[in-house]
């Protein structure tokens, strides 16, 4: 009777959500018991169905804000680091292949490295 009943309706059970929604062997005896007019199985069956699909579009829903929110949160940051930009990663000229001032400056301490010496400080006793 099922397997009748969805040959008739191969459209609606061509659609991803209903081949899904119908894949538990529950859901398939409620669509048997709703068939046979069992009235208790037909209104359990919608609500197992609105739920499902209740389901699916929360998902989707929660999906699409994550996405929309990601790239919102990526074109901040670029407008804060275009804003921002580290002392060190300015370029020294407006050409596009000039160097910035990081690496300038690291050229200069390779060839002139300063050196560090710890201080020791003598404290004397007071007298």
């Amino acid at each position: 009777m099922v397997s009748d009943f969805c040959n008739q309706n191969s459209s609606v059970f061509a659609e991803p959500v209903v081949r899904e929604f119908f894949n538990d062997e529950h859901r398939i005896m409620l669509l048997a018991l709703t068939l046979e007019d069992n009235q208790g199985c037909n209104f359990e069956l919608e609500e197992a169905f609105r739920n499902y699909f209740f389901r699916i579009r929360f998902i989707k829903y929660i999906v699409s804000i994550i996405k929309v929110y990601s790239i919102d949160q990526m074109r901040r940051y670029q407008k804060y680091n275009e804003r921002n930009v580290l002392v060190f990663d300015r370029p020294v000229s407006q050409d596009s292949e000039a160097s910035t001032l990081g690496e300038l400056y690291l050229q200069s301490m390779k060839k002139d490295p300063i050196v560090f010496t710890p201080q020791i400080l003598i404290h004397s006793k007071p007298r």
